[in-house]
């Protein structure tokens, strides 16, 4: 008795555990927050502009989502199709770490440009301290990479224009980080880990008895 019901509810912790995953949250690290243009955008047309990124100096050891401001070349259009965004180490140039497609987009509510949101799997492993670039690709469609028209520099990176950085003190739109579990999700692994506790300990006291 004790055993089946240890059985169902580490069952139920787990299925849960594993529905709740797909909604694990972003956690940003660095970031360069998109301001609604409230002092204007520009934006440079990726194609044109190759190779176009920006680096970032992460605190943390991990990335699992990059978000950057984007705007079709038509307007009004649709979001960018077929973006491709690789993360590097050191330079524009450099090693390729990972890459990811197919972005998540919302809309940043600034007349036809879209936030898009990069998973990569698997997750990246960083260096805390260590200088990384992401470089943004459009092989089948125009996009423009988003900034202010103001300065607004970013202490821990530059932005990147045709393989060179940029200047001027402007830097493009991003953030990124891990992804971390929910809170729900570590209380049911702690759930989990309570039962097999309390099985453990009810097989002790049973086997005294005898």
């Amino acid at each position: 008795m004790r055993k089946s019901l240890f059985v169902a509810v580490l069952g139920l912790c787990f299925t849960a555990g594993s529905t709740k995953a797909l909604a694990d949250t972003f956690i940003v690290d660095q970031a360069n927050l998109f301001d609604d243009c409230s002092r204007g955008c520009f934006g440079y047309n990726v194609q044109d502009f190759a190779p176009i990124g920006q680096s970032f100096t992460p605190t943390l050891a991990s990335l699992h989502d990059v978000e950057v401001a984007v705007e079709p070349a038509a307007i009004p259009g649709l979001p960018p199709s077929n973006l491709i965004l690789e993360i590097r180490a050191g330079s524009i140039t450099g090693t390729v770490l990972g890459t990811a497609t197919n972005p998540v987009y919302s809309s940043t509510g600034y007349e036809d440009s879209y936030f898009a949101l990069f998973d990569f799997n698997p997750t990246i492993t960083l260096v805390p301290g260590d200088s990384y670039v992401f470089d943004l690709e459009a092989p089948a469609a125009t996009a423009f990479l988003m900034l202010p028209d103001a300065n607004n520099p970013y202490p821990g990176g530059t932005a990147f224009l045709s393989g060179a950085p940029r200047g001027g003190g402007g830097d493009f739109y991003f953030s990124e980080g891990p992804q971390v579990p929910e809170p729900f999700s570590m209380a049911l692994l702690a759930t989990a880990a309570g039962a097999t506790f309390w099985l453990r300990r009810a097989r002790r006291h049973g086997s005294r008895r005898r």
